[in-house]
């Protein structure tokens, strides 16, 4: 046993940070003169009196004089206890359901209470005001489940990629997937994802098996315009939902998990392919016309 831990050999325990752990590793091999005082200051980020100071106190009191004196002593820029209770009494009166940064920003336009809102933050969670994003409960998003038979709804989608890598220019697969089975039923390559290229896969798609009975696309801005707001019908307003609507094909459009369709269009699609018989069984000679 070296003379340093002969010198920290004592009972109890001390809890110390991974800083302290470091300094004291490095301490150790000063004390035991396997390292300059200057090679420490610069492993340390301390000067060389730093070290001095710090090594006297290893080796009067062991690796209990390194850890810092302050742990488990309130902070010298603690609120006192009277404001924190005002505080949360007008929160709770007035603000109950108010979120911190929203709350604590109430406070001081109609109270004159100055508080930061991460000390607010950490006061609601404590008196049960507020719960911590990572505390709260995960919901479950079902996944939506596939339809039953071949036709009864066809996802549509495009990806822009290097798919011939350097062999020539980047561009885009518009892919055509059918739910019930994962069946690609149209692929085409185009130079952009635009509306006539999507007429062109979707008139493909037309002429080789028929009128499916919905579409489903995202949301992008080919499908539904994003400039509206508060119009019911604003996202109908592109050209392919028109002409979709014009050969009695409501397109579908996904949504958020764990949210249904919310929009008319959607309602309607979801509705008829749910009463009734299956739409999906029909002939093909019927899907045809």
């Amino acid at each position: 046993m070296s003379a340093v831990e002969a010198d920290m050999t004592y009972s109890g325990t001390v809890t110390m940070s991974a800083k302290e752990l470091d300094r004291l590793e490095v301490l150790g091999r000063v004390v035991e003169r396997r390292l300059t005082q200057w090679r420490a200051a610069e492993q340390l980020g301390l000067s060389e009196r730093q070290v001095r100071r710090l090594c006297r106190a290893l080796l009067r009191e062991g690796a209990a004089g390194l850890v810092s004196r302050k742990r488990g002593h309130p902070s010298n820029r603690k609120l006192p206890a009277a404001a924190r209770e005002h505080a949360l009494g007008l929160v709770r009166a007035r603000y109950a359901d108010f979120g911190p940064t929203f709350a604590r920003e109430k406070l001081w336009e109609h109270h004159g209470v100055a508080v930061s809102t991460e000390t607010l933050r950490q006061w609601m969670i404590d008196a049960g005001l507020w719960v911590p994003r990572s505390q709260r409960p995960r919901r479950a998003h079902q996944p939506r489940p596939r339809r039953s038979s071949l036709g009864e709804l066809v996802q549509i989608d495009g990806c822009e990629h290097a798919w011939f890598e350097d062999r020539g220019p980047k561009c885009t697969l518009l892919v055509s997937v059918d739910d019930a089975t994962s069946r690609l039923m149209e692929l085409r390559f185009a130079a952009s994802e635009s509306a006539f290229d999507y007429f062109a896969s979707t008139r493909a798609y037309l002429g080789r098996y028929g009128k499916p009975v919905t579409f489903y696309s995202d949301k992008a801005s080919i499908f539904r315009v994003t400039g509206f707001r508060g119009e019911e019908d604003a996202r109908d307003h592109t050209v392919r939902p028109r002409t979709l609507r014009a050969q009695h094909r409501d397109p579908l459009r996904e949504h958020p998990p764990g949210q249904g369709p919310t929009t008319p269009t959607a309602r309607s699609a979801t509705t008829r392919t749910s009463s009734g018989s299956s739409p999906g069984r029909r002939s093909a000679s019927s899907r045809r016309t």
